[in-house]
Order: C-alpha cells, then sequence, then structure tokens
C-alpha cells in the first residue's frame, strides 16, 4: 500500500510539473532571464599583483550580443570582456546586465607580490536580491575561480 501511495504522490508531480503550454523546443530551465548586478571590490591589491577579470555572459536565445554595462558604460556587441587591474584597484567595479540573462560567468585569477596577499569579493544582486557574496583570496602562489551567476 506505501508502494503505491508512493507512485501515485510521484506521478501527480510529474503531472503538474508539465503545462500543455511546453513545446519540444523550449530550453530547459527558466522561460525567461534575470536581471543582474555583480559589485566587485577588491582588498590589499597592490601594483606590484597581478590579476586578471574575465566577464561573460548570455541570454536564453543566445543571440543578443550586448549584455552589459561596466561602471555605467555599455559594453556594445561583447558578451564577454576582461576588467582590467587597474579598474579594480580604483576602487568598486559594478557590472549590471542591459538585457535579462541566463547566465553569467565571472573568472578571475592571480596572485600577489611577495609578503601580502589580497582579496576578491563579488556581491551579486538577481532579479533585484541581494545573494550571498562571494571571495577569492589570492597568494604569492597564482590561482583562479570561475563563478557562475544564474
Amino acid at each position: 500500500m506505501m508502494k503505491a501511495s508512493l507512485l501515485l504522490a510521484a506521478i501527480t508531480v510529474m503531472a503538474g510539473a508539465c503545462s500543455k503550454d511546453d513545446k519540444p523546443g523550449d530550453p530547459p530551465g527558466p522561460s525567461g532571464g534575470k536581471s543582474m548586478k555583480l559589485t566587485i571590490t577588491t582588498t590589499g591589491l597592490q601594483a606590484g599583483d597581478h590579476l586578471t577579470m574575465n566577464v561573460a555572459g548570455s541570454t536564453i536565445s543566445g543571440t543578443a550580443k550586448t549584455l552589459y554595462k561596466l561602471n555605467n558604460i555599455t559594453q556594445e556587441n561583447q558578451p564577454a570582456f576582461n576588467v582590467d587591474q587597474a579598474k579594480l584597484a580604483a576602487g568598486p567595479v559594478v557590472i549590471e546586465s542591459v538585457v535579462p540573462l541566463f547566465v553569467t560567468s565571472v573568472s578571475v585569477g592571480g596572485f600577489s607580490a611577495p609578503g601580502h596577499s589580497f582579496t576578491v569579493k563579488i556581491t551579486p544582486v538577481i532579479d533585484g536580491k541581494e545573494q550571498a557574496a562571494v571571495s577569492k583570496a589570492f597568494t604569492t602562489q597564482a590561482s583562479s575561480q570561475t563563478y557562475r551567476f544564474e
């Protein structure tokens, strides 16, 4: 009897997840993208350090080429771009979507000069809701990290 109840519950959940509006060609996941805002700060970054950052994203259809503003400047026809170390050292960097996005990927890599370390912190706001910040500490040993925001 218990197995039958579990089977019935599973069928009910699966049937409820389907919709007659679903089409075989629809992509999996959300039906639309999300607004994204990433605020990136560094602590302890010095002139002798090395830091690279690449930002890339996509819409649901994957056809849009202008996706972001970097510090309020639209990045025309650049679904991916680099943020240079000078911008990161100068103060907070703000990356905002200009169209609803399916995903944004931020890759950071680098190493510190001898005798200290530095940290990169990313505070995401997805669809107007602040998410948990992520951070990466860099030492004299080269390392990298990629963060994915959906």
